[in-house]
């Protein structure tokens, strides 16, 4: 090899280099003789551009090379040239597609949202009585890639999920749109521009929030991420020890900002009943009397939203669930199932399981039922807004 690697690994990536002409054998796009050639480029390390009509494609055609590229990939940190070469071509970055999440596409819907598809489209064909082989006849696929699809690991355009739908038996016109027309605006993400900044958690909770029909929060000591303003976001994401988050603060400021378009679109915004601690009306760290002022004042401005409920939890309230957990509840259009998103240090848990669902709903209703009401939320907010603070 012309890479300058020691012959142990010339040999691996020869192995290698074998396994993936291997694989290309077996995938069904053009002709036989381009695809050897293709492979043989591949293997020289030269680029090679395949016929496809885009990226989404690519990745369908080429996921099966999965497992004798990552043969190679797993020299990765040591045979870097080798990687770049694969990266290169258009081949290699299907594979990469396949392989890291960081290389997916911008247009890729988030893992979440692929999973919930999958298991909505795997729960409607068991209910219609179908295997996997007849419903994959049914796009004229493998019932491999439908399998994939149902486990989250592949991308389903629209117009594909719509057919599967019909023959599932499911021909009710608001639930085929509603699940089509997530498809279709996830394809679309306006976060996509921060990816490269956003834990993948945090652009998973994100892809939920712009679907939620209601969302049920409680966060302890600080003001939920939906309502703060851009100079306590700024001081309360500037508080994490993480170098990487301090130093992408302002991109991550107007990610926040940006989310609180699901609470004021024109068309069907979100529901949002928060419960805010009464400790949380104090000014964070880093933060000035003046930028807690211009907080709280923000709260009370959206409150006066109809889709915008704030509550206080007092400090004197009695026991509550939400003394063990921060908890944010997503109810959706149907058929999607509701979410419960747990934050913590390194991102996020989201819950789907329906008893897991059920226990955190009734947590945010006992935290609810032990805060103030609205009135005497606002109340309180506005005393903390003037400086007086209660004893």
């Amino acid at each position: 090899m012309a890479l300058g690697t020691p012959t142990w690994l010339s040999r691996s990536v020869s192995c290698g280099g074998a396994a993936i002409g291997k694989a290309q054998s077996s995938v069904r796009t053009g002709s036989g003789r381009a695809q050897q050639r293709a492979g043989g480029a591949l293997r020289a390390g030269r680029p090679v551009e395949p016929k496809v009509t885009d990226d989404h494609e690519l990745m369908h055609r080429h996921c099966d090379l999965r497992k004798a590229c990552s043969y190679l990939l797993q020299f990765r940190n040591i045979a870097v040239p080798i990687r770049r070469r694969l990266e290169g071509c258009s081949l290699g970055r299907a594979t990469m597609l396949c392989h890291t999440a960081p290389m997916m596409s911008s247009q890729t819907p988030p893992p979440v949202m692929r999973s919930r598809l999958g298991s909505l489209l795997r729960r409607f064909r068991k209910a219609a009585g179908m295997n996997g082989v007849q419903a994959a006849a049914v796009l004229g696929w493998e019932s491999t890639r439908l399998s994939r699809v149902e486990t989250g690991q592949y991308l389903i355009k629209a117009s594909e999920v719509a057919r599967l739908l019909a023959a599932f038996g499911v021909a009710d016109p608001e639930t085929v749109h509603g699940i089509t027309d997530v498809v279709q605006s996830h394809q679309r993400r306006w976060w996509a521009a921060y990816e490269e900044v956003l834990p993948k958690p945090y652009g998973d909770s994100i892809a939920l929030e712009e679907n939620a029909v209601s969302i049920k929060t409680y966060f302890p000591q600080l003001i939920t991420a939906l309502l703060q303003t851009p100079a306590y976001a700024h001081s309360a994401i500037f508080s994490s020890p993480s170098p990487a988050v301090r130093k992408n603060v302002d991109s991550l400021v107007q990610v926040r900002q940006a989310r609180k378009m699901v609470l004021t679109r024109s068309e069907h915004p979100a529901l949002l009943d928060t419960v805010i601690d009464e400790s949380a009306l104090f000014p964070p760290a880093g933060a000035t009397p003046d930028v807690m002022r211009d907080q709280l004042r923000g709260l009370l401005d959206l409150s006066k939203r109809d889709n915008v409920t704030i509550r206080v939890m007092p400090l004197g309230a009695p026991a509550h669930p939400g003394l063990t957990s921060n908890m944010t509840v997503m109810d959706f259009r149907s058929p999607w199932p509701p979410v419960v998103l747990i934050d913590h240090l390194r991102g996020g848990v989201f819950l789907e399981d329906a008893e897991d669902v059920e226990a955190f709903a009734m947590a945010f209703g006992a935290v609810a039922d032990a805060a103030l009401d609205v009135d005497a939320s606002h109340e309180m907010i506005k005393d903390y807004m003037k400086g007086k603070i209660r004893d």
